[in-house]
């Protein structure tokens, strides 16, 4: 708490210099330009760990058989720069994790695409797959250049943006009052049974900030069945002790549903979008025990194994999907999102 004290005049520091640039979009004094083509938004406040990734996921599956779909994003974490879009023989690299991930995942079906200035790159995908009619911006809710169509603001349910400070005091990438760009709002990683009372009291609390009327929905992970890497890889035993792999924003969520089912032995954590290195393989592999991972963590190591012919370690990968709780006064997400593209 103390250092908390400490940092707050550098927060509010930091808080009037995005206070000033967001006044400047909302004046008109900087141009902020809405795409052609319908543009969903999923951001966040804070830095990091609200569950994008299967939200992006979760709408690609939701809206793919009815749209031309594309998703882009930044490239976080890569080792390129400009203009790139996946295709076979692209590389986390070259195009960053999470995007590397959608493109594993769903690239026969969708465009996958990366670059730092979104409207410029929205031209290039347009130019390139000119029947795209849907684009998912992944994390763009700060890039004000951009007016999406559909701003979906995402927020942990444990850590909600409305008990948080900007960084460097807390994790907040600008003021609470941001969230007025939110058109809808996903309290995520909320546990199954999270009640109705509850979820009354997380509405109420993000009102303050929205504009009204804005609808809440509540989110929950649901972990699939651990996937071998390779093919040779026997099928996973959840009886085996296993070590952890992770360089996510979060790895305490990821260990402890791990800890949840299995028996862990041990966790090596990296840093969010860690590029893996061959020390950092040796290190795990030595410990000779099954090896769990994130998705998002797969798409980086998977190659490197392959490089160091190390196909037969029995390493696997922990899929993940969300799933929407009911709630009594709400047409579900999915067609939530599908009435406002056809609005």
């Amino acid at each position: 708490m103390l250092l908390k004290i400490l940092l707050l005049p550098f927060a509010w520091l930091y808080d009037l210099v995005t206070r000033l640039r967001n006044h400047l979009y909302e004046k008109g004094v900087f141009k902020a330009t809405q795409p052609p083509v319908f543009s969903i938004c999923v951001g966040n406040l804070t830095v990091g760990g609200t569950g994008k990734t299967p939200h992006v996921a979760f709408l690609i599956e939701h809206l793919v058989d009815k749209y031309k779909i594309s998703v882009l994003s930044r490239g976080y974490g890569r080792q390129t720069r400009g203009f790139i879009l996946a295709s076979a023989g692209t590389t986390a690299q070259q195009i960053g994790d999470e995007p590397m991930q959608y493109f594993l995942q769903y690239g026969g079906q969708i465009t996958v695409a990366v670059g730092e200035k979104r409207t410029e790159a929205i031209e290039q995908i347009m130019a390139a797959r000119p029947q795209t009619q849907l684009v998912i911006l992944d994390d763009a809710l700060q890039h004000r250049s951009l007016q999406a169509h559909l701003n979906i603001l995402l927020t942990d349910c444990f850590r909600p943006f409305y008990d948080d400070y900007l960084i460097p005091a807390g994790r907040l990438r600008e003021a609470r009052v941001g969230a007025s760009r939110a058109d809808v709002v996903v309290a995520t990683k909320c546990s199954a049974g999270l009640s109705e009372a509850e979820k009354t009291l997380i509405e109420s609390s993000v009102a303050a900030y929205t504009k009204p009327n804005t609808p809440v929905y509540f989110s929950t992970v649901v972990y699939q069945k651990p996937v071998a890497y390779f093919e040779n890889t026997e099928a996973f035993d959840p009886q085996q002790p296993v070590v952890l792999v992770s360089a996510i924003a979060q790895p305490k969520h990821f260990e402890q549903a791990a800890r949840n089912e299995f028996e862990v032995q041990d966790h090596f954590v990296f840093g969010d979008h860690h590029d893996f290195s061959t020390e950092d393989l040796t290190k795990i592999v030595r410990q000779n025990k099954p090896i769990l991972t994130t998705e998002k963590d797969m798409v980086k190591l998977k190659p490197l194994l392959r490089t160091l012919n190390l196909t037969h370690v029995a390493i696997y990968y922990w899929p993940i999907s969300v799933q929407f709780l009911g709630h009594q006064h709400k047409l579900p997400f999915g067609d939530w999102v599908l009435a406002r593209i056809k609005a």
